[in-house]
């Protein structure tokens, strides 16, 4: 499970990231160019890709854990304002940020089913 999350999150965070370095005129919180932002999608997104492809995806569980609480941090800080001067991000970035940070825990933490042998 953690692997497909790996997968699936480290995709689009990298899509994101370069989407962020864009200002896309007339698509709500995406207007203005967000740099900072979109690095910290590009490495965390690189960081999912990397812990699903190598070594089979054995330290996707942990890259997720560690990358959920991450974007929590980054979620929390966002909605009590705390980064309100590093750039102008959108109003419902801090949220999509927290949602993100909290599915990542809970997939990172979820046990792990044993496959049968048959």
């Amino acid at each position: 499970m953690t692997r497909i999350w790996s997968w699936t999150v480290g995709v689009g965070f990298v899509v994101v990231g370069v989407m962020r370095f864009m200002a896309l005129p007339g698509l709500p919180g995406w207007e203005t160019r967000e740099p900072v932002h979109g690095v910290l999608h590009l490495v965390t997104g690189a960081l999912w890709l990397a812990a699903a492809a190598l070594r089979h995806g054995c330290h996707a569980g942990l890259a997720t854990r560690w990358l959920g609480a991450f974007w929590l941090a980054v979620g929390v800080a966002g909605e009590a304002g705390w980064l309100d001067g590093v750039e102008a991000l959108a109003f419902d970035d801090a949220v999509v940020h927290l949602v993100v940070g909290l599915g990542a825990v809970v997939v990172g933490w979820a046990p792990v089913g044993k496959r049968s042998p048959t």
